[in-house]
């Protein structure tokens, strides 16, 4: 899994140093959003944190419906990581694999945090007003991305040790959902709302807590990701 990850952050690079032979011929063609992330519609007893966070990179090409149109159409790639801090324990049993999953006692526990990483692919119909004397100018984009998962684990951290868990197969190998940046000159306000399930539709064995574990397909909600966006 390293080595995948060496090999697309290159392959990011490349396109960084692809797109940036354009960048003087249009605006926008990179955007880092930072945003907390939490999950819509949660089942009872899933207690979710503040410190939960996302990170989105993305690098795009401009395409512009018609000479001096406000209206372009744009496409690129990028890559997300979503850091989800709330009660919900993933482990994995090293002796066959399986994934269980339970809800912590949150007075016990110091950190647990669920870390989902995809390489995406966004498209996006944009709107630009024109630009005044410093070349500021209002923007508004609706667009939808699709990525495949790279990398996930859980990390549990409480007084009395400190474990990971790592490539958790009861994840969704894709994301997809559509989301909007709305903003003036390089700040933006950011939203994302997922389509896809975080989690996969397979049954789960019973955690390591019967009487708070699950024993069939768990659902904790709807990915939703709000923030900030940079864009340059």
């Amino acid at each position: 899994m390293k080595n995948l990850i060496v090999f697309i952050a290159v392959g990011l690079l490349i396109s960084v140093s692809a797109f940036g032979q354009i960048k003087p011929k249009q605006d926008d063609w990179v955007a880092y959003d930072l945003t907390h992330d939490f999950l819509l519609d949660a089942p009872q007893g899933l207690e979710q944190s503040w410190r939960s966070n996302g990170h989105s990179l993305s690098f795009t090409d401009d395409v512009q419906f018609s000479e001096g149109s406000n209206f372009s159409f744009a496409y690129g790639i990028g890559f997300t990581s979503n850091n989800y801090y709330n009660n919900l324990s993933i482990e994995t049993d090293p002796g066959n694999g399986l994934e269980f999953i339970s809800f912590l006692d949150t007075d016990t526990v110091n950190s647990n945090k669920l870390t989902v990483q995809y390489i995406h692919i966004p498209i996006e119909l944009r709107f630009r007003s024109n630009p005044n004397q410093k070349g500021n100018f209002f923007r508004f984009y609706v667009g939808a991305k699709v990525g495949v998962r790279i990398n996930s684990y859980s990390k549990l951290i409480t007084d009395q040790f400190n474990r990971q868990f790592n490539d958790l197969g009861s994840l969704n190998r894709f994301m997809y959902g559509a989301y909007t940046r709305i903003g003036y000159s390089f700040i933006n306000i950011y939203a994302y709302y997922s389509l896809s399930d975080l989690f996969s539709d397979q049954l789960y064995p019973v955690g390591v807590n019967p009487a708070l574990a699950f024993t069939e397909k768990f659902s904790p909600g709807t990915p939703i990701s709000v923030g900030i966006s940079l864009t340059l």
